[in-house]
């Protein structure tokens, strides 16, 4: 009995293949229903599948109302109210100050952009205020959507124009809020 000659160099590779050619055949088989199992699952059927209403967006449910606006803050900031315009046609949307000591957030818009000034009492933030007063520190928190940008001076004249608010204010309030 005469053993068979070893097979040359270069045929070795293809055999190995053909034997795990089956493997790979069943898992790109198994891939495929996969996919195909997941496209049906995420296309939605006519009738079967109604997406959930949100209910803050629905028109039948109130908005919450706005944080209170304690009568120091108004007192402080010299009347301040929702709806006054400010320095460049920014308008007052909101003011936030639910507690005599606490923070004060004033949020202005103009053309579908915010912005947030934050009054708080002086050095009761590790940060350096853009702009202080005498018992408060000033800062901008941010510009809702950030573009277009503001124009030159544009929000030193804004928080200019709080500052002095909350200056007359200091000076009219001598006595600490209760």
């Amino acid at each position: 009995m005469s053993t068979p000659a070893p097979p040359p160099s270069g045929s070795a590779a293809p055999r190995a293949w053909a034997a795990t050619g089956p493997a790979w055949a069943a898992i790109a088989i198994a891939a495929l229903t996969f996919a195909a199992w997941l496209s049906a699952a995420l296309t939605p059927v006519p009738g079967r599948l109604v997406p959930p209403r949100r209910w803050y967006a629905d028109a039948s449910f109130p908005k919450p109302a706005p944080p209170s606006y304690s009568s120091h803050a108004r007192a402080l900031l010299g009347g301040l109210d929702t709806g006054d315009t400010l320095v460049a046609g920014w308008v007052v949307e909101r003011i936030e100050a639910p507690h005599a000591r606490g923070p004060i957030r004033v949020i202005a818009a103009r053309d579908g952009q915010r912005l947030f000034v934050r009054i708080v009492a002086r050095g009761s933030e590790d940060q350096r205020p853009p702009i202080k007063t005498a018992a408060h520190d000033l800062y901008y928190e941010r510009l809702d959507p950030p573009e277009p940008r503001l124009g030159p001076g544009e929000l030193a004249a804004i928080m200019r124009e709080i500052a002095e608010r909350v200056y007359a204010g200091e000076t009219e309030l001598q006595d600490p809020p209760p």
